[in-house]
């Protein structure tokens, strides 16, 4: 995890309203069958909130991944400055746009 006042492809990055938290994040597909990631299935947590991931800025946008195989990238988050020094700051990753399992990791010790 880290922090950003700009993000996006170089020479198009945007500013961040707050501060961006990015995420750099491997994906591994160890099912049978393969799987869909977007950032929109990655949230953050915060003090009861929760925020979506910016997906004009993110690098995973319908990444089909194999059985087997890995992805990875960058997920942004453009949040209020307070969200990132958070002491209870972790993300949440859902197992597609309606899946019903997901994982929680704390980003922050």
């Amino acid at each position: 995890m880290d922090t950003a006042s700009s993000a996006g492809a170089e020479g198009m990055e945007q500013e961040a309203n707050g501060i961006f938290i990015v995420l750099d994040v491997d994906v591994t597909n160890n099912g049978s069958e393969a799987i869909t990631m977007d950032s929109s299935y990655l949230s953050l947590l915060s003090s009861g909130n929760t925020y979506d991931a910016d997906g004009v800025n993110s690098d995973l946008f319908l990444e089909q991944i194999n059985p087997g195989s890995s992805n990875s990238g960058e997920v942004v988050f453009d949040v209020n400055p307070d969200v990132a020094e958070s002491d209870d700051l972790q993300a949440q990753l859902n197992e597609g746009m309606f899946g019903s399992n997901s994982a929680v990791v704390n980003l922050t010790e």
